[in-house]
């Protein structure tokens, strides 16, 4: 077992060494730039609101145009409408099964109802705490 002197040294070698580090990290990640061995290292552009180039660059119109739907979905709820059935759940869960490679699989339309079958799934007793 190790003295006190020595738990205490301990202790203050980690101070010394974390203030240390953390002194030269932060010093590093205020500086524009500095080099290390021959390189360059730090931040090499200025921010978008500083002159920098922007980080992005897709129009705003994409994300407010509506629908965001083509044909093929318009026709898949067509064929729901038409034909009411569970046909293109089974479709999708057998596609879904096979790209994650898992036995089983079971769609639903909320979070309540997943979790609700999950602890079905479970098959815990009466009184069980989750």
């Amino acid at each position: 077992m190790k003295s006190k002197t020595d738990k205490t040294k301990l202790l203050s070698d980690r101070r010394t060494f974390i203030k240390s580090t953390g002194a030269v990290t932060a010093g590093i990640m205020f500086t524009p730039s500095f080099s290390i061995a021959g390189s360059t290292v730090g931040m090499q552009e200025a921010l978008a609101l500083n002159g920098g180039p922007k980080a992005v660059t897709a129009s705003d119109e994409d994300g407010t145009t509506w629908p965001r739907y083509g044909a093929d979905e318009e026709k898949a709820v067509l064929e729901v409408l038409r034909d009411p059935s569970y046909k293109p759940n089974d479709v999708f869960e057998e596609a879904w099964k096979k790209r994650f490679n898992v036995p089983y699989c079971k769609a639903h339309f909320n979070g309540t109802s997943a979790i609700t079958a999950m602890f079905f799934a479970l098959k815990l007793p009466p009184g069980s705490e989750v």
